[in-house]
């Protein structure tokens, strides 16, 4: 099931002791917002936290699980504890502003390549790029993964579709010809280069992105 819309009204209440409170769908799921800082991700009516060193003493060693395919093991907190709910924000307020993306040593593996690339992200780009992964390796079975010019990557014989996240958006290429069947769809999210760029304030177009990457591969590698 998928997170309701009471239940994630009730976290922003339980979060009313901040002014600056909001969230963002994401593929069904939420991630949380204080004051502008991505806090927690809401999925399942469940409230998932990175675990950090720094804010395990307010979880019991069960409170743990994997807020979807693919993520890493996060802490569950206990929403309807508000006393609990502002303690651990304000300690995540302080661990966000100094925080720094910890750059790890890339795996050898092609997978492990891209997998590194992901986990070097900040939580709301691991989610979005997490799952935007996990939709193309249904649909591309056998295509191979691998970090190319510094971005993920799909290879069917040769490169077909690149996906990249930046700091407000996640950019897919390379550009399907113009007068492409999908050219009207894609338009208000081209460049002017012709890369199609998907701004994380909207709703990402994950549907939309898979028949791109489709057309890529039809296009590239025919």
């Amino acid at each position: 099931m998928s997170t309701n819309k009471d239940y994630i009204e009730f976290v922003v209440e339980q979060l009313s002791g901040y002014t600056n409170v909001r969230y963002k769908n994401m593929f069904g799921e939420y991630m949380v917002y204080v004051d502008d800082k991505p806090m927690f991700l809401v999925c399942d009516n469940t409230v998932y936290v990175k675990k950090l060193d720094e804010i395990k003493s307010f979880f019991q060693p069960n409170e743990v699980g994997f807020p979807y395919v693919g993520a890493k093991e996060h802490y569950i907190l206990d929403i309807e504890n508000k006393a609990l709910t502002l303690e651990v924000s304000r300690q995540l307020a302080c661990l966000i502003d100094v925080a720094k993306p910890k750059r790890k040593k890339v795996m050898s593996s092609q997978t492990g390549e891209v997998l590194a690339y992901i986990e070097n992200l900040d939580e709301e780009n691991q989610v979005i790029m997490n799952h935007l992964r996990e939709r193309l390796k249904q649909v591309f079975p056998n295509a191979v993964e691998r970090l190319h010019y510094g971005v993920p990557s799909l290879f069917d014989e040769k490169p077909f579709f690149y996906y990249a996240a930046f700091k407000k958006h996640i950019s897919i290429f390379p550009p399907l010809p113009q007068e492409h069947p999908l050219s009207d769809k894609i338009a208000p999210y081209k460049n002017d280069k012709g890369n199609l760029l998907f701004l994380k304030k909207n709703t990402i177009p994950y549907d939309l992105i898979v028949e791109v990457a489709l057309a890529l591969r039809e296009c590239y590698t025919n």
